[in-house]
């Protein structure tokens, strides 16, 4: 709308839909973005996007913010996911989800329900080292390819440190894994 491309989307002198466009509003963002619903890219829509929505996080005539964010994220993201924003005194905060929503999920779509830009573990290696010390220890030696990160650890917030469930297996919290597995390392 900035470059004065009003007819990309407005008809010039009038018409029978809200403010002139050209197709509904569902149908009109999909003329030039096809490829946010994609299926072979997004088997799991946004729903925002799934029920054409678009101006829910983006707004094409005022943003003067990247992809015309209606709002700065996680602003654009927390209007309708408040939960993701730790309360305060909250013992551990994964920093992205208090800035950077992005950072971890697909802002319209993608293969799993979560939005997430790679399946777990991958995606938390992209911050946190597998190989590293700390996490060998943490992990009681465990390979960190065959870790679910999501069976332990919250994705935003916890009230506990290292973001671990509130709620836990007995064995589970006193780190005696034995207990039910007949092999914890490697």
């Amino acid at each position: 709308a900035a470059a004065g491309e009003c007819l990309e989307c407005h008809l010039p002198h009038g018409g029978e839909r809200i403010a002139m466009l050209k197709e509904n509003p569902d149908a009109l963002c999909l003329t030039c973005h096809q490829d946010i619903t994609d299926p072979q890219q997004a088997a799991h829509l946004h729903q925002p996007v799934a029920e054409g929505r678009c101006t829910s996080c983006h707004d094409a005539h005022r943003s003067d913010r990247a992809a015309l964010l209606a709002a700065p994220t996680p602003m654009v993201c927390t209007t309708c996911h408040p939960d993701v924003m730790a309360p305060a005194g909250t013992a551990s905060i994964h920093p992205p989800s208090q800035g950077d929503c992005l950072a971890c999920h697909r802002p319209h779509g993608g293969p799993d329900r979560a939005l997430l830009t790679k399946p777990s573990p991958a995606l938390c290696f992209d911050c946190h080292d597998e190989e590293g010390q700390n996490f060998q220890a943490n992990h009681l030696g465990r390979d960190g390819l065959q870790i679910d990160c999501s069976s332990c650890h919250a994705a935003n917030h916890s009230e506990q440190p290292g973001l671990l469930y509130a709620n836990v297996h007995p064995p589970f919290e006193g780190r005696e894994c034995d207990a039910c597995h007949a092999a914890t390392a490697g």
